[in-house]
């Protein structure tokens, strides 16, 4: 198959805790409201599988059929992205390892990591937790001690933040967010504020006694970081997330014209500005699907991209 440029079609999800955001930001084009995420890299079959035009396929389709595009050898593309704009607080959560996944819900397990596109003054983050044992943590969780038990950081545009499996976590309000993940769609609620889903008229379930399983004790995370960009061939390229076998993030800002070479394929997300990818023309809010051995980019305009790719070596 040519090793052309495509353009990936998102897949809207409506959440409790959404709003408008996306739509006024990029321009996604959906009724659907409240707009919570927009699933710009996603092919999971039967929940939300990006149409990749030009070829009159899914994103899973693709994978599955064309491996030599990805250079993986994963049953699944590796990758998932989304946007996420939170205009509530989401509900805390933790998201198991792969074995216990697997066993119990036959699924990857999902650690992410968000990239903050946009913070409101005040946002806040929920990371980690005061427990110091299985045993503390149960009890507080059991007696609503809410207020001792959460932690938070308090991000600004540009910051970093990964999420491990196993660390409580949830996004707050007014906060605007690139995530990659695993490819799973995963999720054990912790805490949701007793808020009542207005379809249903009743609380939203929690799964404690998954959460108990899997939720650390011992771990704090790295926290926020902001790493510098290094200037490469008219790029401003900023890494924020390499590891072989999990998932790799960077930020490429081209300003005019610049070339930006990739081994892995990759997903471009247009965060900013409009320009050229190659000979495609590009604009705010769309992504695209590079394949592996593309060759050399070369990138036009004022832009800002966001890049989603994995490497196994």
């Amino acid at each position: 198959m040519n090793h052309k440029i495509y353009r990936l079609v998102s897949e809207y999800k409506e959440r409790i805790w959404g709003g408008t955001r996306l739509q006024e930001t990029f321009g996604f084009k959906t009724d659907i409201n409240p707009l919570g995420e927009a699933w710009i890299v996603t092919s999971l079959a039967g929940n939300a599988d990006n149409y990749v035009e030009g070829l009159d396929m899914s994103l899973n389709t693709l994978y599955q059929t064309h491996r030599e595009l990805f250079g993986t050898t994963d049953d699944l593309l590796p990758v998932k992205a989304m946007v996420i704009a939170s205009e509530q607080d989401l509900s805390v959560q933790v998201h198991p390892n792969d074995e216990y996944a697997l066993e119990h819900d036959n699924s990857l397990g999902k650690p992410e990591a968000w990239y903050i596109i946009d913070a409101k003054e005040g946002a806040k983050i929920e990371y980690g937790h005061t427990a110091k044992t299985k045993t503390e943590l149960k009890d507080m969780i059991n007696n609503d001690k809410w207020e001792e038990l959460l932690k938070y950081v308090y991000p600004q545009k540009g910051d970093f933040l990964f999420v491990k499996d196993g660390m409580m976590h949830a996004l707050g309000k007014d906060l605007l967010v690139y995530e990659i993940s695993k490819n799973a769609d995963l999720t054990y609620r912790v805490y949701d504020y007793d808020r009542i889903d207005k379809k249903t008229g009743q609380k939203r379930e929690l799964h404690l006694a998954k959460c108990l399983d899997v939720l650390r004790v011992d771990e704090k995370g790295d926290g926020l970081i902001h790493p510098e960009g290094v200037i490469e061939n008219g790029c401003e390229i900023t890494t924020y997330f390499d590891e072989v076998g999990q998932f790799t993030f960077k930020k490429i800002v081209v300003k005019d014209s610049g070339n930006y070479f990739q081994n892995e394929f990759g997903f471009y997300f247009v965060n900013e500005g409009s320009g050229k990818i190659g000979e495609v023309n590009v604009t705010k809010g769309e992504t695209y699907f590079v394949p592996k051995d593309h060759g050399e980019l070369v990138l036009e305009g004022n832009i800002e991209l966001l890049l989603s790719t994995y490497r196994d070596k």
